[in-house]
């Protein structure tokens, strides 16, 4: 859907843009062939989560005001169906022993297990999950590490 998008930019900086539709979207981009994807992933950013209908866009003309000078209007089909965050209930098979386990680390994390379910499967579509377990992981087994079998790994030590 083509919504109104205000950019401006300055000389060495960014190209910046506001949606007027969506309070608090705001983007930047490098060159103005990279904004409509940076305005993309700035709505999708700003809805996710959100229990908030889409507003329907609004005409330019409405939105002049002193917030929006030494600028140009723009219009940039913004992919709503992105944006949706209606829930829709679904029927999945999970083994019992997998689901206890969701379910007491859900507790103690103090979440409901469709947020646990969905929030986690995202991260690993979107590649955070894995970015997260190599920043904990050590490249390397230090000095001293004991295995799961009492053994010690890494450096050996002079005898």
């Amino acid at each position: 859907m083509l919504y109104p998008v205000y950019v401006h930019h300055d000389e060495g900086t960014a190209y910046g843009a506001i949606v007027p539709d969506f309070e608090g979207c705001f983007a930047a981009a490098d060159s103005l062939r990279n904004l409509p994807a940076a305005v993309q992933e700035a709505a999708e950013a700003l809805f996710e989560g959100s229990e908030e209908g889409i507003p329907e866009p609004s005409d330019p003309e409405e939105l002049q005001g002193e917030a929006f000078q030494g600028g140009s209007w723009a219009f940039i089909d913004i992919d709503t169906s992105k944006l949706n965050t209606a829930k829709e209930r679904i029927n999945i098979s999970i083994p019992m022993f997998a689901l206890r386990e969701i379910d007491e680390h859900i507790t103690r994390l103090g979440e409901n297990r469709s947020h646990f379910l969905y929030t986690t499967a995202l991260k690993v579509i979107r590649g955070e999950l894995l970015k997260a377990m190599v920043k904990k992981t050590p490249a390397k087994n230090p000095a001293g590490y004991k295995t799961p079998a009492g053994k010690t790994r890494g450096k050996k030590r002079a005898r």
